[in-house]
């Protein structure tokens, strides 16, 4: 039994490691689920991160699994990153697993070699700092009302966004972020909540 396990385990981190990088996230973090469940631990995987593989392989502007993997296009995703890392020195490895977090839920686990870090209390403190930097600079703006453009669809001024997070730790269960965009794709408010409150209380709330 342990054998097959071991063999099962084998193959698909294989799997896994050839095509990690074209995987929607949604089967690619079940695969990592199911792996780290085996009682015996699968082969070790490349040195190389897969954050690092994937720009390298995603160099087109276009290439759609930017969009696919951070809900954001490539030119987007290194605007925001310049406009954060402004004045703080933020790592883009950093950056992006949060990113990708937010935008897939995942846990901080499979962060870890998705993105280099050394262990979960890292991964964390990276995450809870680039919500703080997005809160920062782009939680007030000075025009914060939305544009009426006619090109845009009808009474349709913007997004309204939940997202709830689980927190590993023994005094928050849970963190709930609330995040309206408007129509320029600007961030006109944001707040977060802690608990396990409903996104329609949290929003009454905000």
């Amino acid at each position: 039994m342990l054998h097959r396990l071991s063999s099962a385990a084998a193959v698909t981190n294989s799997f896994l490691e050839t095509n990690d990088l074209f995987l929607p996230p949604s089967q690619s973090l079940r695969l990592e689920s199911l792996l780290s469940s085996l009682p015996i631990p699968p082969p070790s995987s490349s040195s190389s991160t897969w954050f690092n593989r994937f720009v390298t392989s995603a160099v087109e502007n276009d290439d759609p699994r930017w969009n696919l993997y951070f809900r954001m296009s490539k030119s987007t995703f290194f605007n925001l990153h310049s406009i954060l890392s402004s004045s703080d020195d933020l790592p883009l490895t950093s950056f992006a697993a949060s990113i990708f977090r937010l935008a897939h839920n995942a846990s901080y686990k499979s962060l870890l070699l998705r993105f280099g870090f050394d262990s979960v209390h890292d991964a964390s403190r990276a995450f809870f700092t680039v919500c703080k930097l997005i809160n920062d600079k782009l939680g007030q703006l000075d025009d914060p009302k939305p544009d009426y453009s006619p090109r845009l669809l009808p009474n349709c001024c913007g997004v309204l966004g939940f997202g709830r997070f689980d927190v590993q730790g023994k005094l928050l269960e849970s963190l709930i972020v609330q995040a309206l965009v408007d129509s320029n794709g600007r961030f006109s408010n944001i707040y977060d909540e802690t608990g396990r409150r409903s996104f329609s209380r949290n929003l009454n709330r905000s």
